[in-house]
């Protein structure tokens, strides 16, 4: 292995224990896959005061989600704001770079497409009916 991967899964592993202490975003930093036709990015402050909502705090942790985001032949990343995104791909940084409307942010785009972006739903069946 060489030394930038170890040093990237190193950062990835302190970031998930802070996260995951905080209660607010208990997923792994992903790496970033190639774009398909369907991508999804939700974003969220793990520093941010107000706690989330139960109902939200599961969605992060939804199998129901991925799945339902892998059968329509997508990718979903959860991530932190401030995630370095200069090896991802253009699409990734421009929904990234996007301006958000509200925290966590929850942006769906086919292809070149934005189709969503606005705050994450308080409910995984209303984040579900979005991811189409």
């Amino acid at each position: 292995m060489n030394r930038r991967f170890l040093v990237s899964l190193t950062v990835c592993i302190a970031l998930l224990a802070v996260r995951t202490l905080d209660g607010k975003l208990p997923w792994p930093v992903l790496p970033f896959a190639p774009t398909g036709s369907l991508r999804v990015l939700i974003i969220d402050d793990p520093h941010a005061a107000d706690p989330l909502p139960e109902s939200q705090r599961q969605i992060f942790y939804s199998s129901e989600l991925d799945a339902h985001v892998k059968k329509l032949g997508g990718v979903i990343h959860p991530i932190p704001v401030g995630t370095d995104l200069s090896t991802a791909g253009k699409e990734w940084q421009d929904m990234y770079n996007r301006p958000r409307k509200g925290m966590p942010a929850l942006i769906v785009a086919r292809g070149p497409t934005v189709t969503y972006d606005d705050k994450l739903p308080l409910t995984l069946e209303e984040t579900l009916k979005l991811i189409k």
